[in-house]
Order: C-alpha cells, then structure tokens, then sequence
C-alpha cells in the first residue's frame, strides 16, 4: 500500500479539502446570521448555524480528524476548533445576551447557553456519523426541532403561565421509520 493509499491520509486529505470548502462559506454563512440577529429573528439565526453542520450527504472526516486530533493533543485540534467552532458558540452567546437584554429570553448564562445548542448539534453528528445511528427524520426536520426546543427553553415565560405558543413554532414532523 502507498502512502497517499493508508485511510489515514486519505481520511486527513478528504477532511482539508472539506476544512478549506467551509472556510470559504464560513464568512458568507456569519453575514447572513449577523443580518437574521440584526432583525432579532431568533429562528433563522439558530436554524441557519445548525443547519451549517446538520445536513444531507454530511462527510464525517473533518469530524473524525477533529476527534482523532483533539484526542492526540495535537496543534490541528486548537485550530480547527478555534477556526470552526469557537467562532459559532462566541457569536450565539453575544447574541443570546443581546437577546436577554431585550428582555425576549429568560436570564441565563449566555456562554453555558450558546455551548449547550452547539453541544446538541455536535452530539447529533457524533450519534449519526460516528456511532452510525440511524437517522429517524430528516436533517431538516432534525434541525427544525432542535431550534425549537432550544429556543422553548429561553424564551422568557410570562407571569403565571406554564408554557408560551408562538406563532409559526417549527414542529418536527419525524415519523419513525423516516429516513
């Protein structure tokens, strides 16, 4: 076998050239979250960032270079997550302060807040790409209803009342067996 043959290196060749496509869509996708936050359009900032890593055909070798590097302490760990991570949860927790200070979600921390919808979507990747379960719904449907549930968890509850209805909710219209 040669070099360029070992799965590592194509695993490693397959994940740069996925790593360098994201980089050029990465600024592109941050202007058009940062126009959805400007309008306080809390679905779509939320929607978009996941559906940033929740998607059909999703090619799990950055994801497995990332793990296999973070786990070796290797530098490519710091700047992939620097890069392509920390860049998404710092942007949600500004927003989601923002969002506190306009007294439209609940008092949480923001930073805590912002890792937690991120750590569901990175949870979500792992189960299906790594650990191969299958999917029951749709990336779609999967990604409406964890921007749902995350935002149910924030909005700001009026006094009195158990739970809030929102016009235009997003549901997630999964059937089991759904692929």
């Amino acid at each position: 076998m040669s070099h360029s043959d070992h799965p590592a290196i194509r695993i490693a060749t397959r994940a740069s050239r996925l790593a360098m496509w994201q980089a050029e869509h990465v600024s592109e996708l941050l202007a058009a979250v940062q126009e959805a936050a400007d309008k306080r359009d809390d679905v779509r900032v939320f929607t978009m960032i996941a559906s940033f890593r929740i998607y059909r055909g999703a090619d799990p070798s950055l994801l497995r270079l990332l793990l296999f590097s973070a786990l070796e302490g290797h530098e490519l760990s710091d700047m992939f997550f620097r890069k392509r991570h920390r860049m998404f949860y710092e942007f949600l927790a500004g927003y989601i302060a923002r969002r506190t200070q306009d007294n439209a979600f609940r008092r949480v921390d923001p930073l805590l807040a912002a890792q937690s919808f991120i750590g569901m979507i990175v949870y979500h990747r792992l189960l299906h790409e790594i650990f191969k379960v299958p999917q029951h719904c749709s990336p779609e449907d999967a990604v409406s209803g964890y921007v749902d549930m995350f935002l149910s968890g924030l909005l700001k509850k009026p006094s009195g009342k158990k739970r809030i209805r929102r016009p235009g909710t997003l549901r997630v219209r999964c059937a089991e067996g759904e692929r």
